[in-house]
């Protein structure tokens, strides 16, 4: 039940963030509602295609057989990317200043 519910929690994260991201590319940068839904798609695409490469291998040494070790990455790759995507999120373009 517990996976279901955080299967479901992750899923409405990552869908709203998909909704955000694509209509703040097209309200603060300028882009049409097509091409920031491109950026978007693309970004998402390349970033959850190399993160799984390098992920994968990683979680094989770090587990070493233990599934409950399986769980730290998540929590985290989580965290780096939180803490990559904080300066970001205060990104103003010259135009509004």
């Amino acid at each position: 039940m517990q996976s279901i519910i955080s299967g479901r929690t992750k899923a409405g994260v990552t869908y709203s963030f998909i909704i955000w991201s694509t209509s703040f590319l097209v309200r603060m940068h300028g882009l049409s509602v097509g091409q920031g839904a491109i950026g978007t798609g693309l970004g998402l695409g390349i970033c959850a295609t190399i993160g799984s490469l390098i992920i994968g291998p990683i979680a094989d040494r770090f587990s070493k057989g233990d599934p409950r070790k399986l769980v730290l990455i998540p929590l985290v790759s989580a965290f780096i990317a939180m803490l990559g995507g904080e300066p970001r999120g205060y990104d103003v373009p010259h135009q509004l200043v």
